[in-house]
């Protein structure tokens, strides 16, 4: 009777040994039929190329997001970088024209003080060429006295002439600004919207 009960738990070992041997067993078969590689899965290939698509996608996406962020910061900020350079070079050269013109009138005074002088001066018909410029500088130290009536006559028609035209283009140059400070006013972005409407407010 001990004998028995000493080779029962036996016998139960043993069934169970059988039992886990054999799910050892048949899980070896399984695994022996998967492949030793992640490469070799089946639809790994089909998996990379898929990823490989979504990752170009993606990147489209990104490449599109960037560059609306850019479109809206431009839209917000404005974009008057190169409008403000412009209307700079123009109102550099409104100053400048000016200043000429102003040298260019206190000449003309001078000639016609002189002219106002001599009593039986004849007055010369305006040539039909105007010139460019005038030297201003070489203009000023002239002995007006020392010249004669034709040529005396000959210089007011001249510096004359260059006024109107530094004037027409002081005309064009103010039409220019005022263009661009409207095309500037057109592109200041919304933020500087905001903040002409807050300074109404205030």
């Amino acid at each position: 009777y001990l004998q028995k009960l000493v080779r029962l738990p036996r016998d139960v070992q043993g069934e169970q040994l059988d039992a886990q041997l054999e799910s050892m067993q048949a899980l070896i078969e399984v695994q022996s039929a998967l492949p030793d590689r992640l490469e070799d899965m089946t639809g790994y290939a089909e998996l990379i190329a898929e990823r490989t698509v979504l990752q170009r996608i993606a990147g489209q996406l990104q490449d599109m997001l960037d560059q609306n962020v850019v479109i809206r910061t431009m839209e917000i900020k404005g974009d008057t970088e190169a409008l403000t350079a412009q209307l700079g070079t123009v109102q550099n050269a409104v100053t400048q024209q000016q200043a000429y013109l102003t040298g260019l009138e206190a000449i003309l005074r001078n000639v016609m003080t002189e002219i106002g002088r001599r009593k039986n001066f004849v007055s010369q018909t305006p040539g039909g060429e105007v010139p460019e410029s005038l030297d201003l500088a070489a203009l000023s130290s002239l002995d007006l006295a020392s010249l004669d009536d034709v040529q005396l006559g000959r210089l007011h028609n001249d510096l004359q002439a260059v006024g109107g035209s530094v004037n027409q283009g002081l005309s064009t140059l103010a039409a220019q600004e005022t263009e661009i400070m409207g095309l500037i006013d057109a592109n200041k972005g919304e933020l500087a919207t905001v903040n002409d409407d807050i300074q109404v407010i205030q």
